[in-house]
């Protein structure tokens, strides 16, 4: 898959306002019994999701307080589909000290109802001209599993611990864009 993000950020006084959008292409037809296609393997180049967000955010001290709203669209008829789509409020909080420590709750208004944390920690160490970008971040469900509503949607199979993630990468910079490919 293809998983394209681009966001614009605008100052707004003491504040930044950021919209953006992030995208999962199937670059393959992946129908096959063995495949996983969010899209239902119908073509090749097929949009499976798009998430729209927008958020404020605001430097208190050593922290950055951060709100916003993000939307889960899935425009397919298979796979997953507009029966999924939902909305959720977000607020975060980083902080300007080694590590760079981050902690986020999501809250799932429309479907789902339910809360979902994540935590990460970050750290840059210098490679010449480059720099080296290492991350840990883990997610625990706080009431996004096993819906007692049927109309409601659940996002794990139970709360609690949900995944962590270790990351390596390398930006590079090209004019007013920034690439870095991770691990």
């Amino acid at each position: 898959v293809g998983q394209p993000n681009a966001y614009v950020a605008f100052p707004a006084g003491n504040a930044s306002v950021t919209v953006g959008g992030w995208a999962n292409v199937d670059l393959g037809r992946y129908n096959g019994a063995d495949d996983f296609s969010q899209s239902g393997g119908v073509s090749s180049f097929d949009l499976a999701e798009f998430d729209p967000w927008a958020e404020v955010s605001v430097p208190a001290g050593k922290a950055t307080l951060t709100g916003g709203v993000v939307g889960y669209v899935f425009p397919n008829d298979f796979g997953a589909t507009e029966d999924l789509n939902t909305w959720e409020v977000y607020g975060k909080v980083g902080l300007a000290v080694p590590l760079s420590p981050k902690l986020a709750v999501y809250y799932d208004i429309d479907k789902v109802k339910g809360a979902y944390i994540e935590g990460s920690v970050a750290h840059s160490v210098p490679l010449g001209s480059v720099s080296l970008s290492l991350g840990a971040l883990a997610g625990v469900s706080a009431g996004q599993a096993e819906a007692d509503d049927p109309e409601e949607l659940n996002n794990f199979f139970e709360n609690g611990f949900t995944h962590l993630d270790l990351s390596a990468g390398v930006p590079f910079s090209a004019g007013i864009f920034s690439l870095t490919p991770v691990i």
